[in-house]
């Protein structure tokens, strides 16, 4: 089907051409059709970015969840034979406000906009692909700093225990 919307497009664009062009500038095209095989599936993630600026978990929460992001992720999702399965949203760790610490209970986080971007993901059985880029609530300056290397990695495995080794479930 692909290959003869791809003809007919050709021919309709070379009949343009033709009617303008000399008769030293035009070419034929031949295509066997006999010789026809199956494009396998190679593509099957996308990928968008928020606009500047990215620090304010806020300020992104609800760039991801306004009406344009959200209908832009339904089309997406809308694809036939899920032409389209994972989403790589950048800036999405900046989604996710740092707390504080405490000797109980080490790094504190609040994951809920994160929760709620994946959230949405989950229910148009999109997966995201996420990309450890950020400095969420601008805490992380020089990652030389053990206080701050430490707080990345513990970052890191919260997210990991939470969204990959937990109950949260992907499609």
């Amino acid at each position: 089907m692909f290959l003869l919307c791809l003809i007919i497009t050709l021919v309709i664009a070379s009949e343009e051409y033709s009617s303008t062009a000399s008769l030293s500038e035009r070419s034929i095209l031949e295509v066997d059709i006999q010789n026809v095989k199956k494009l396998p599936r190679f593509w099957t993630n996308t990928g968008f970015c928020p606009p500047a600026p990215t620090n304010d978990s806020s300020t992104l929460a609800k760039f991801f969840l306004g009406e344009q992001s959200l209908r832009n992720l339904d089309y997406i999702s809308a694809l036939p034979n899920s032409g389209l399965k994972y989403v790589r949203i950048h800036w999405l760790v900046n989604l996710i406000t740092f707390i504080g610490f405490s000797e109980n209970h080490g790094f504190q986080y609040d994951f809920s906009n994160l929760d709620n971007v994946l959230d949405h993901l989950n229910k148009l059985r999109l997966y995201p692909v996420v990309e450890f880029m950020g400095n969420p609530s601008n805490r992380l300056f020089n990652q030389k700093q053990f206080s701050q290397t430490h707080l990345w990695k513990d970052l890191v495995y919260r997210m990991i225990n939470r969204y990959i080794n937990n109950s949260r479930s992907l499609p």
